[in-house]
């Protein structure tokens, strides 16, 4: 059986799938359509009663979620991102900084190949993209753990000193 979350996910794919499937219809009518012929995207209605159910479910479902993310801390994820780690893969000094860094452009790697395939036209979901970004994420956190280095504090820190530098009173 899969869980809550499972199934968010999956509705999530789902959506974003056809929202693009869509976007691919309407880029093909707008530069082929007229010299080879217009596509009805959903001729039967089938696609956008799909479209609506999913967003009934995802609105209905994913409010917690949402939740859970606005109110996420660095604090929290630190606490929990070295907890997960020591507990299923390994202790958290077993990798050296090198280590973490690889890991965490590696990461970063993915998201490029994944925003250059998009580029090319090929079906790369946006949430696709999301996972990758929230691996760098993750990986630079537990880089940072394990250099001691309270990436909350250094985020706000250059934030500011960026605002300050480009004369903005917009600040952290």
């Amino acid at each position: 059986m899969k869980t809550r979350e499972q199934l968010i996910a999956e509705a999530e794919r789902q959506s974003e799938e056809i929202a693009q499937y869509f976007r691919d219809v309407e880029h093909w009518n707008a530069n082929r359509g007229k010299e080879e012929g217009e596509i009805d995207p959903d001729p039967d209605g089938s696609m956008q009663e799909m479209a609506r159910t999913l967003t009934e479910f995802l609105s209905k479902n994913k409010t917690a979620s949402k939740t859970a993310a606005k109110e996420l801390s660095f604090e929290e994820l630190r606490r929990k991102n070295v907890l997960r780690c020591e507990d299923v893969f390994h202790p958290l000094n077993d990798w050296s900084a090198t280590d973490w860094a690889c890991a965490m452009a590696g990461e970063c790697g993915e998201v490029c190949n994944k925003v250059k395939k998009l580029r090319r036209g090929e079906m790369i979901t946006r949430k696709d993209i999301g996972e990758e970004l929230a691996d760098v994420i993750i990986y630079a956190d537990l880089l940072a753990a394990r250099m001691g280095i309270e990436l909350g504090e250094e985020v706000v820190a250059k934030f500011n000193k960026v605002s300050a530098k480009r004369e903005s009173s917009i600040t952290l």
